[in-house]
């Protein structure tokens, strides 16, 4: 019934049966299939358990004075074992497959799940780099006034510096004009002078 996709239950149990069995005893082993596991996700191998465990408890009951009814459910039996092999093997081929298709999904999840850690690592490395960069920025910004500050300084000393020269300069002109102008004054009479003895000596010559 579940490889048909029907809902077992007691009526379709013994309806499949031919209308035989007992619902107690029906219950009882539908109480120890839903222990072992959910009707829902039987395996193949447990399916046909349940199949073959239907067919032995229905050739039970057909057993009887005479063996007709046990001839029947054997060769009912013989005829049905064959098909459930048959399917068995045939859901078996088609699970190897899934069986790859799943352990591959698996590989993909493996490193699907390491790449996402990678990732995470890489976002936390990151998030604490950009944690300290206010505290950097900060820094350089203080840095930068500081630099700022020493350059003005820098730069006002200079202009003092240069006022101070030009000033220095000019007052060196004023201080040394005088003097440059006796010196000049004090050539021009050692030139009138040495004109004057060259002239004389000329002029001795000349007598």
């Amino acid at each position: 019934m579940l490889q048909l996709g029907r809902k077992p239950s007691i009526d379709a149990v013994r309806i499949k049966l031919g209308n035989t069995g007992s619902k107690t005893t029906i219950a009882r082993y539908f109480k120890g299939l839903q222990q072992t596991a959910p009707s829902v996700s039987l395996s193949p191998q447990e399916r046909l358990r349940a199949q073959l465990l239907a067919l032995v408890n229905q050739v039970g009951r057909r057993v009887g004075p005479g063996g007709r009814k046990g001839t029947g459910a054997r060769e009912q039996f013989d005829q049905e074992y064959p098909v459930l092999r048959t399917a068995l093997s045939r859901q078996s081929n088609e699970l190897e497959p899934r069986k790859i298709q799943v352990s591959e999904l698996s590989d993909k999840l493996s490193q699907a799940q390491i790449q996402k850690e990678s990732h995470r690592a890489q976002l936390s490395s990151e998030q604490q780099l950009m944690a300290t960069r206010p505290a950097k920025v900060q820094e350089l910004h203080t840095q930068l006034a500081k630099k700022q500050s020493q350059l003005q300084t820098l730069y006002e000393t200079s202009v003092h510096a240069r006022e101070s020269l030009l000033h220095f300069r000019d007052a060196s002109n004023e201080q040394n004009a005088p003097l440059l102008r006796q010196e000049e004054q004090h050539t021009q009479q050692v030139e009138q002078q040495l004109s004057a003895v060259l002239y004389q000596s000329s002029l001795g010559e000349c007598w």
